[in-house]
């Protein structure tokens, strides 16, 4: 037994020290997998990826994973369990169409009740008992107990166009029969990639 275990220290030793000696080259690694285009469909890191760049969360995060407004302009929490999201005005989806609360409340009412989705969004749901739409441009989300990280489950919340999506199905998004949502480059006027905010 020691005479394996001698012979291997051995062997790594030799690695190592060829690798010392060895000039530092560049390891490029790819991965192959499959990825769907709903945004509320399969919580996984390549749709995830996928999603933002075609749709927008309500709240985003800097280089230093800060929360920092995305389709919102502020998020407040007015009581013990109420979150109330003031929401940019001024944007609009790709069709033309308003972003409104209603877009908001649509887009969190959808992503619970997708059939057959074994990787539901809905876990960055959890807690809220009610959406409250107060105004085109003012939400409520009513939670069962404090919840200090809303803000921070709302970045991976994408939010959909209720015209465009009304009825529709993951393999509409797939097909492009409802891919086109995200609300456009006219964040309070200034242009916009969907994924970043200007500079």
């Amino acid at each position: 037994m020691r005479r394996r275990i001698g012979a291997a220290g051995l062997a790594l030793g030799a690695m190592l020290s060829r690798a010392a000696g060895a000039a530092a080259q560049t390891l490029t690694m790819g991965m192959q997998t499959g990825f769907g285009i709903d945004p509320h469909v399969l919580f996984l890191g390549p749709n995830m990826a996928a999603a933002r760049h075609v749709f927008d969360t309500l709240v985003n995060r800097d280089a230093d994973s800060r929360w920092t407004p995305g389709l919102t302009e502020s998020w407040t929490a007015i009581a013990d369990r109420v979150w109330e999201l003031k929401l940019r005005q001024g944007v609009t989806f790709q069709d033309g169409s308003p972003f409104t609360a209603e877009d908001v409340a649509f887009s969190l009412q959808r992503i619970p009740n997708i059939p057959n989705n074994t990787g539901s969004y809905a876990t960055n749901l959890r807690g809220i008992t009610r959406v409250e739409v107060v105004d085109p441009h003012g939400i409520r989300l009513h939670t069962a107990a404090p919840n200090p990280v809303l803000p921070g489950q709302l970045t991976n919340v994408f939010i959909v166009s209720a015209k465009a999506a009304a009825g529709a199905g993951t393999a509409d998004f797939s097909r492009g029969r409802a891919a086109a949502l995200h609300p456009g480059d006219h964040h309070g006027g200034a242009t916009r990639h969907p994924l970043r905010a200007a500079a």
